[in-house]
């Protein structure tokens, strides 16, 4: 699949990047979506990763899609693409993670459409897929609109149902000392739920703005010390006090 530099969606002002908030910590790559279906509308694929960008909202927020599409590009990513191209994607934006999936079935009516959503959350320093979603949205209308319009509708809907499938980020607590080899403790919140195959981000301890995470761990053990992990990747030092957030967790 070719990415072409000229980008333009039917309907849609690609109003992402005013969704975006100062506060927001977890920045995510949505990148374009496989199209499963035997509907053919134009641009169906980036289409529905815009609709996926605008339902973002809190701990975690989309990247403006203009942005990841010319990375994309300048990158040669290949369609469908790999972990690895994934992974480069996501350290050239600073991502903490990736969202991908697929459009697996667009059922048109004489007054509504029907779209079906696949989903699957990267965490792209370990390369694991930490999370799956899927949704419906269904659109019906008096009128009998474009073809085209009423697909749209539906994808906006379906869109927001399959994120919603999805768990939003949490910070549950902090890094009590630098690693040793692989290996960190961290100290969870008083009302952090965790368990153990979780995946953690990790963040520098200042509270700032839109942030890449320093490494990405797994709690191996939930113990009265601590959640025991194991670090997966990093690209960045930890240290002492470094917040945990709780992203997904591994099958």
């Amino acid at each position: 699949m070719r990415y072409p530099s000229r980008i333009i969606l039917v309907g849609l002002a690609w109003l992402a990047l005013g969704r975006l908030t100062a506060d927001t910590v977890l920045p995510v790559a949505v990148v374009p979506l496989g199209n499963l279906s035997e509907y053919r509308g134009r641009l169906l694929d980036r289409r529905a990763a815009a609709a996926l960008s605008l339902q973002f909202t809190g701990a975690w927020s989309a990247l403006d899609p203009i942005l990841v599409q010319q990375t994309l590009e300048d990158l040669g990513v290949p369609w469908p693409p790999e972990t690895s191209d994934l992974q480069r994607v996501a350290l050239r934006l600073n991502a903490a993670l990736v969202l991908t999936g697929v459009v697996r079935q667009v059922q048109v009516q004489s007054h509504g459409a029907q779209v079906t959503l696949y989903l699957e959350l990267l965490e792209p320093l370990s390369g694991e897929v930490i999370a799956k979603g899927q949704g419906v949205g269904k659109f019906e209308s008096p009128e009998v609109l474009p073809v085209d319009e009423r697909v749209e509708q539906a994808l906006q809907k379906a869109a927001g149902v399959a994120l919603g499938t999805l768990a939003p980020p949490l910070e549950v607590g902090a890094v009590r000392q630098a690693p040793t080899g692989d290996r960190l403790t961290v100290t969870p919140g008083a009302k952090a739920r965790v368990s153990a195959k979780m995946i953690l981000l990790l963040f520098s301890p200042a509270e700032g703005a839109a942030e890449a995470p320093l490494a990405a761990a797994v709690i191996e053990k939930v113990t009265p010390e601590g959640l025991d992990c194991r670090l997966l990747g990093r690209r960045g030092e930890v240290v002492a006090g470094a917040r945990a957030w709780a992203v997904g967790r591994l099958p």
